[in-house]
């Protein structure tokens, strides 16, 4: 749709944004707000001290309005714009300080876990001991026992 070519019973039914949205469009240029406001006026046939009333609500507007994109005074519309996202990966970062921490505590865990193998070794040696210890005493029942204190 071309917006100088529109009657202006159709424009009337257009907002201010619309109309500047369409000129930027259509124009490929960018534009002050002044000019901007200067050329919706003008096609609306506004009278020129309208422009001082309302140039304080349509630059508002224009900022709120996230069709339009403020670059250096000048509007233009935003689909004009790519926007790069750059993205600071400080997860990496983040990712080899957590794998610093997992060997770090992997080595404590198999401190621990050599600490407690050589406990339970020990542990072994130690019921070695006991069971050959015990295999040189004998089991007495109770009648033997009776006369082993009899014999004291």
């Amino acid at each position: 749709m071309n917006i100088r070519k529109m009657s202006s019973e159709e424009l009337e039914k257009l907002s201010h944004l619309d109309i500047a949205y369409n000129i930027i469009k259509e124009e490929k240029k960018v534009l002050s707000t002044l000019e901007l406001l200067k050329d919706v006026c003008s096609l609306l046939n506004y009278e020129e001290n309208i422009v001082e009333d309302l140039i304080g609500d349509f630059y508002t507007s224009l900022n709120l309005d996230k069709r339009f994109i403020l670059i250096d005074g000048k509007w233009d519309i935003t689909e004009n714009h790519s926007v790069k996202i750059i993205i600071e990966d400080d997860l990496d970062d983040d990712i080899d300080t957590y794998e610093e921490m997992d060997e770090e505590d992997d080595e404590e865990e198999q401190t621990y876990e050599d600490e407690a193998v050589l406990e339970d070794t020990e542990t072994l040696e130690d019921i070695d001991d006991i069971d050959d210890e015990m295999e040189d005493l004998t089991i007495l029942n109770e009648e033997e026992l009776e006369e082993d204190e009899e014999n004291l």
